[in-house]
């Protein structure tokens, strides 16, 4: 078997095979190994895999989806490694020593048999089938590795139900610095909140997002977003559902956009034609439901609009990752977040905190680092910055008027409230000199953009009455 090129190239690569070479001498049977989008677990499963089959040891590299199963064949071809696939409908062919399986072909089968098991994106490994698979591997003396960029799963089951270690090379903020994956640029331009959605199986109620997103003034405020910021480049774009997958594409199709449609229920030579349009050019935008945000990897992708809202981190990495692999010259990915995934998510570039075996009870979840969104072009910075770094747009002053020497006298209270009264008219007059050139073009689309020490200034601004401020309080939970 010969490998065409270096295989790894990068020293953090090298480490992570001798830190899970380690692993196994130490007596562990299941390890994890983290690396963030685009960082190369390909590359060191391919040198693992390459050097298994110098001496004649059976590999099996196991996904859940068929793209997942095409994407590994075809990168272990890229290396020179052939590798037969055990999928429903296909023939196996058991003679080769490298076997790249569907969990679903094999649950209620003989393994085939393997030293090493590799389980692709191993979140999501721990559904029964998939325990009993790997612990019949564990059972004959295999080395099973996971990879991941997301350790972790929405439903807070920990990977230490099957993983016993982990292996994490390098962090996401070290891939960006040392140019092997690139920074965001996050727009939160669309408006949608999810504050008022239900909350079914730890998502977002399909149908609450549907009546959200499928609403002629989100499509039309998608076009203008993509036109402002992504304008003809190469994008992904993440919907609700498979209905407001096809609307969304045809809305891109009717204004004179090259886009189409894909999902998992569509037929295989459909959805392969789809993918391959997008990958060769002939696609601005590909629109997907449920498929695309895994092993879908297309360097040119420049732009990624997350045309949904969800509560699950790794959706969010993994789609936002789609956009951060380098290509060519381009120096960043942008991120068009139509709903508030980045208030809860924060930056898909933080570094990733490993825990196997994180506490169930009484756990506080980890914040996620604080952010500003611009009032001029709506890119997200962090809390710590005072202006825009794109457009210097500065973020407004909430600083109390200075206090002064006064000598103290016994009010009534009556003169105490007049006195309160204009210390707070004299705030709302700061504020809104400070923002009333951002202001003057907000319609109600854009008042959740307004922070909440702002609310009642821009009350006053627009002439709305208390009852306004109110409702906006109560909606965003502040009372």
């Amino acid at each position: 078997m010969s490998i065409s090129g270096s295989i790894q190239d990068r020293v953090y690569q090298q480490e992570a095979e001798v830190s899970l070479i380690d692993k196994w001498k130490e007596g562990k049977r299941a390890v994890v190994l983290v690396i963030g989008c685009g960082g190369g677990k390909t590359n060191i499963s391919c040198s693992i895999i390459h050097k298994a089959a110098a001496k004649r040891n059976r590999v099996v590299f196991l996904a859940h989806r068929r793209e997942l199963i095409t994407n590994a064949q075809n990168r272990l071809l890229q290396y020179g490694i052939q590798a037969d696939v055990i999928l429903g409908g296909k023939k196996k062919n058991l003679a080769n020593i490298i076997q790249i399986a569907s969990i679903q072909s094999i649950l209620n089968q003989d393994l085939p048999p393997a030293s090493v098991v590799f389980v692709d994106e191993c979140h999501t490994s721990l559904s029964d089938g998939y325990i009993n698979v790997i612990n019949r591997y564990k059972a004959s003396g295999a080395f099973i590795i996971g990879l991941t960029a997301t350790p972790f799963r929405t439903d807070k089951k920990p990977l230490g139900l099957i993983y016993e270690d982990y292996v994490q090379p390098i962090q996401n903020s070290e891939l960006i610095e040392r140019g092997f994956t690139l920074p965001t640029k996050v727009y939160g331009v669309g408006g949608v909140s999810s504050k008022k959605f239900k909350v079914k199986m730890g998502e977002f109620d399909k149908d609450d997002l549907s009546k959200a997103f499928d609403v002629n003034n989100v499509y039309v405020n998608l076009i203008s977003n993509y036109k402002k910021f992504a304008d003809n480049l190469p994008t992904i774009v993440f919907c609700t559902r498979v209905e407001h997958s096809i609307k969304t594409a045809q809305c891109f199709i009717d204004n004179g956009y090259r886009a189409k449609h894909v999902d998992g229920e569509m037929s295989k030579t459909e959805r392969d034609q789809a993918m391959l349009d997008y990958t060769n050019g002939d696609l601005d935008i590909l629109v997907n439901y449920g498929l695309l945000a895994e092993g879908f990897d297309v360097p040119k992708t420049a732009c990624v609009i997350m045309n949904c809202a969800t509560l699950s981190p790794i959706k969010w990495i993994q789609a936002c990752g789609r956009a951060m692999r380098p290509f060519g010259d381009k120096t960043h990915g942008i991120i068009i977040d139509m709903a508030d995934n980045w208030m809860r998510f924060g930056s898909p570039e933080e570094d990733i905190v490993v825990d196997l075996n994180p506490p169930i009870k009484d756990k506080k979840e980890k914040g996620v680092a604080p952010v500003s969104l611009c009032g001029q072009c709506y890119f997200m910075f962090s809390a710590r910055a005072t202006q825009c770094p794109e457009c210097g747009w500065e973020k407004p002053k909430y600083t109390p008027q200075q206090v002064k020497e006064i000598e103290f006298v016994e009010l009534t209270k009556k003169e105490q409230a007049i006195i309160i009264k204009a210390e707070k008219d004299e705030v709302v007059k700061v504020n809104i000199e400070a923002n009333k050139s951002v202001w003057e073009s907000f319609t109600s689309k854009d008042w959740h953009k307004i922070p909440p020490p702002l609310i009642q200034s821009f009350a006053v601004y627009k002439g709305y009455k208390n009852g306004w401020v109110y409702n906006q309080k109560k909606e965003r939970k502040l009372i």
